[in-house]
């Protein structure tokens, strides 16, 4: 089994944080092959400061 877990808050101290280091150590005891993505660690401009163009 695949697992992608994704968190999309810009805070790493945030609960959402705390919630997804938790369920990656309880997967990380199965068998399934687990790939966490921070967004916050993308290199990309999430606020979209000068809209969609």
């Amino acid at each position: 089994m695949k697992i992608l877990v994704i968190n999309g808050h810009p805070d790493a101290l945030s609960y959402c944080k705390a919630l997804t280091d938790a369920y990656c150590q309880g997967v990380e005891k199965s068998n399934a092959e687990l790939k966490p993505i921070d967004l916050r660690d993308l290199k990309f401009q999430i606020n979209l400061e000068f809209g969609y163009r």
